[in-house]
């Protein structure tokens, strides 16, 4: 099933059209039974981090050039059925996101890993073992 759908998207954008028809919901979230949610999560996986710092927790504290740069390059993947991905839903998606992986980050520290996780920068991986390790953090989160 992926190999077709790596076909097909290839056969897509060698045909000038976006590579990838991705559902989003009303209320901002993809569709999980989306033919293509796979290639949704690959790509997001994949670019937030990259471009992204995972250690912001505010959404204010985004640089808006990269906010900017990460929609860009998801308008450019996707096309859009039935809702467009408003500014509203792609913060939803971003936070969302963040919240998932730091989540997993945060059980990956815990457990006692201390090698930084592939798809994470190694800054961001130190500053967030340094923020896990606060006091003020743990009571927080107990």
């Amino acid at each position: 099933m992926k190999k077709e759908n790596d076909v097909a998207s290839e056969a897509k954008q060698a045909a000038g059209k976006k590579p990838h028809n991705i559902k989003i919901k009303m209320r901002g979230d993809v569709d999980r039974w989306c033919v293509e949610k796979n290639a949704w999560d690959e790509v997001v996986k994949t670019l937030i981090p990259k471009i992204l710092d995972i250690n912001v927790l505010q959404w204010e504290g985004h640089e808006p050039s990269s906010l900017d740069k990460f929609k860009v390059t998801l308008d450019k993947e996707f096309e859009y059925v039935d809702n467009e991905l408003s500014i509203v839903k792609f913060k939803n998606v971003v936070k969302i996101w963040l919240k998932t992986e730091r989540c997993k980050l945060k059980a990956i520290h815990l457990g006692g890993k201390i090698e930084c996780p592939v798809n994470i920068e190694p800054t961001h991986w130190e500053k967030l073992k340094v923020y896990w390790s606060k006091p003020k953090t743990k009571r927080k989160a107990q």
